[in-house]
């Protein structure tokens, strides 16, 4: 199932599993981006991922929507021709399915 993320007592952001990251097709820097900018960004976000190793992420979008389709799109748009598409990997804090 889904994983929803809450934040820590302190306001650290959660701290997601690099097995689980790399199980969903992160590769090191994309999991690195995940932790560094990614889970501590507010708002409307998204994270988006393709094994082939491109990666992007969105925060403060107007919606959650919006921050999904500006993630995949900018996701994409970084693929190499032949690598496999990106997929949305977390949004707003609640993590995809491992199962693909």
């Amino acid at each position: 199932g889904v994983a929803v993320l809450g934040g820590g007592a302190n306001g650290e952001a959660p701290r997601v599993p690099d097995a689980r990251l790399a199980r969903l097709g992160l590769t090191d820097a994309a999991r690195a981006e995940f932790r560094a900018a990614y889970a501590p960004a507010g708002g409307n976000k998204a994270f988006a991922a393709s094994p082939g190793g491109a990666f992007a992420h969105v925060a403060g979008a107007p919606t959650d929507q919006d921050a999904a389709q500006q993630a995949l799109a900018a996701c994409d748009g970084g693929r190499a021709p032949g690598a496999p598409a990106c997929r949305l990997v977390d949004l707003t804090g609640s993590l995809a399915s491992v199962t693909p």
